[in-house]
């Protein structure tokens, strides 16, 4: 199995069927643990699992949440600690 595969599986199955019951921004003191500048948009589903943002894979900093909807775009960005 090659490595894209393993992560689409993974993510779908921690996601698909999941419903999003909350959407925030990080807390200070949970960018703070991170050793972020930003506070990135947080997905909060039904079953706790949180799904955030991050401007790379490394988790270097807060990113940017792009939202398609039918009405146009929405675009979450991130704001300082």
């Amino acid at each position: 199995m090659n490595a894209e595969r393993k992560v689409i599986d993974a993510a779908q199955q921690a996601l698909v069927g999941r419903t999003v019951v909350r959407v925030r921004y990080m807390q200070p003191a949970e960018t703070e643990a991170l050793g972020w500048f930003n506070r990135g948009v947080v997905l909060v589903f039904d079953d706790g699992t949180a799904a955030y943002t991050a401007c790379d894979e490394e988790g270097n900093d807060a990113g940017v949440l792009m939202v398609q909807t039918k009405r146009g775009e929405l675009c979450l960005g991130r704001f300082p600690v």
